[in-house]
């Protein structure tokens, strides 16, 4: 595929900013997504879908609800 039909079909995706989800008009091409941000906190309860919060440059939170576990190659801890 040459570069000038590449730039013509393919749309870059771009990280989502915090606020644009208070946004009533929002609506996400394709159902999803991409965002940037620092885990807060991870909470996995018995029985319960784990739950990630993420901070963002403004310190604006996100919970994020997963039907999934969460192992440990998905959130891996930044060690400096």
């Amino acid at each position: 595929v040459s570069d000038e039909i590449l730039f013509q079909i393919y749309q870059p995706r771009e990280p989502l900013h915090f606020s644009k989800f208070l946004d009533p008009d929002f609506q996400p091409s394709c159902s999803e997504v991409d965002l940037i941000g620092f885990v807060v906190s991870v909470v996995k309860k018995t029985g319960l879908a784990p739950f990630v919060y993420l901070s963002d440059e403004c310190y604006n939170l996100l919970a994020i609800k997963f039907w999934i576990d969460l192992n440990e190659d998905i959130i891996k801890p930044h060690i400096s």
